[in-house]
């Protein structure tokens, strides 16, 4: 491992203690806010279940305050030798790692639009769970390709949000007869007029406002009977896609060579992209 013993330094013993210690706050403040999040609705006086879950997040969360305490009393030597043998493990599983490093990429997506997704409604919980994922991950990332800590917690952190990007828009992806959205079934219904003769079986004037939307749109009508599910596939892609495809010509754009400088800026510009009221019909002039 060429990055693991930069630990031993004071800077990466620091780094340790004040990466605790950021952990140890936002763990504290999630516990606290799904402790509320459950007496306000009245869950945790039915459920035994979410009590004795309750009870344990608290425990864990005096433990790993105990343990944070510990690493900060001088104690952060110690600590580093713990984390270097763990590192050590970890990279003798080689490709292995990706299997749970794709697990820990797909949770917090699916507990945010699953069944658990409710237990996560309030923003520290999903801070919290949030970052403990990006943290294991960035320990897989730092085992196996032997990233620096700093490194690490970048690439996982935007992995994790790219993903979960992705996974969020997926559940638009139905067959559900009436429209999930302002405007949805209108949209799909101006994009179908550059075939109106075969669908309607008359020839329709082709639509002007919004043009580069609406043919966009209607590369799905190629294919005769297309299921609906197929246009808001189509949709999804669309919307995902056009971020990154930009920031990827940005970076071709910018002369970014490095394949790793070259992956972080896509993700970033991707991501930052979609923050904003950017729709894909109008990224196309960006592009």
């Amino acid at each position: 491992m060429e990055k693991v013993p930069e630990l031993n330094n004071i800077t990466g013993q620091r780094m340790l203690q004040w990466s605790l210690l950021v952990l140890l706050v936002v763990s504290a403040a999630g516990s606290i806010a799904f402790s509320n999040l459950i007496e306000t609705e009245g869950w945790v006086d039915v459920s035994v279940k979410l009590q004795i879950l309750r009870a344990v997040i608290f425990g864990v969360s005096a433990l790993f305050a105990g343990f944070t305490f510990y690493v900060w009393l001088d104690r952060a030597n110690r600590t580093v030798g713990w984390l270097q043998g763990l590192f050590l493990a970890l990279s003798r599983l080689r490709w292995g790692l990706l299997v749970p490093m794709a697990a820990l990429a797909a949770a917090f997506p699916i507990l945010m639009v699953g069944r658990l997704g409710v237990f996560l409604a309030y923003n520290w919980i999903q801070l919290a769970v949030f970052v403990w994922l990006v943290v294991l991950m960035a320990v897989c990332i730092m085992a196996l390709w032997q990233k620096s800590w700093i490194d690490s917690l970048f690439f996982s952190a935007l992995t994790m949000a790219v993903v979960y990007h992705l996974g969020t828009n997926f559940p638009a992806v139905s067959n559900y007869p009436f429209s999930l959205g302002w405007s949805e079934a209108s949209r799909y219904y101006l994009a179908s007029n550059y075939f109106a003769e075969r669908i309607y079986g008359q020839d329709l004037p082709w639509v002007t406002m919004h043009l580069t939307r609406y043919l966009i749109q209607a590369f799905p009508f190629l294919i005769p009977d297309s299921p609906i599910w197929m246009h808001r596939l189509w949709q999804v892609i669309l919307s995902f896609t056009t971020p990154y495809i930009t920031g990827y010509l940005m970076a071709r754009y910018f002369k970014i060579s490095n394949p790793n400088v070259l992956g972080v800026f896509v993700a970033w510009a991707g991501l930052y992209f979609f923050q904003g009221p950017v729709f894909y019909h109008l990224i196309v002039m960006v592009m």
